[in-house]
């Protein structure tokens, strides 16, 4: 009994490693079957330009990641042993194996935090949508014991301000502006406006400046602001006023 055993497991060994040699088995006719990346991107061609519950499409940013996020979790399921031929079979039993994965206490390469587990598990949900699967990714609290360790924290917990950790962000500037003017003015403009990274970097100067016909109490210099569109978080046009003298 025992022979036949280990006959049937060298045989199904030997079968697994002529699969990952020869690939997918052909379809009817003699063509060969897509590997799961191949369907996986014609998927993604189809479907990725949605927003997952609006009719409305999404930026070029958020689709870039939805997909790096769905190809890393196959990768992921083949590494723990579910070789996925076809996404399209994607299942719970391959959603729970994921989870525990990333919330395991074993030494691993991808370990996840809560929050990128959250929006890891938020692709998969939109995926499964798109291949007529809704309600197969449950809210991460169901696959874990302790829901704590998967819940997102969005208030900080310590001041991360840089006069918190003793540095002057004006001497810090000039520093790094020495080493490369641009992205020093980049930082000087993000500091007098409260720019974020992406409305500094992408700013035009010369289009966005504006002299408000308000002054400064006690002054008589017009106050400048900034009327941008690139790089704002809603998709509109923003206004930003010096918050520096």
């Amino acid at each position: 009994m025992s022979n036949q055993s280990d006959r049937n497991r060298t045989r199904a060994e030997e079968v697994a490693r002529l699969r990952d040699v020869l690939g997918p088995r052909p379809l009817p006719g003699g063509k060969p079957r897509p590997s799961w990346k191949r369907t996986l991107q014609d998927i993604l061609w189809t479907h990725n330009d949605r927003h997952a519950t609006k009719p409305k499409v999404v930026s070029a940013k958020t689709q870039a990641e939805r997909a790096c996020a769905l190809f890393r979790c196959f990768r992921d399921l083949h590494v723990l042993g579910y070789k996925i031929r076809n996404p399209h079979c994607l299942g719970g039993r391959h959603v729970r194996a994921l989870v525990a994965d990333w919330t395991s206490d074993e030494p691993r390469t991808r370990r996840l935090s809560p929050s990128t587990l959250q929006n890891e598990l938020s692709a998969l949900r939109t995926f499964a949508e798109w291949i007529g699967k809704p309600g197969l990714v449950l809210p991460a609290e169901t696959y874990v014991s302790d829901p704590a360790r998967v819940a997102r924290r969005t208030a900080a917990t310590t001041d991360r301000s840089w006069a918190a950790r003793g540095i002057d962000p004006d001497a810090l500037i000039e520093e790094i502006a020495a080493y490369d003017a641009w992205v020093g003015a980049e930082l000087r403009i993000a500091r007098a406006f409260g720019l974020r990274v992406k409305e500094a970097v992408m700013l035009q100067p010369r289009l966005a400046e504006k002299v408000s016909g308000q002054a400064a109490a006690g002054s008589d210099v017009p106050i400048l602001e900034l009327e941008t569109e690139r790089g704002t978080r809603a998709d509109g046009c923003a206004t930003f006023r010096s918050i520096r003298p």
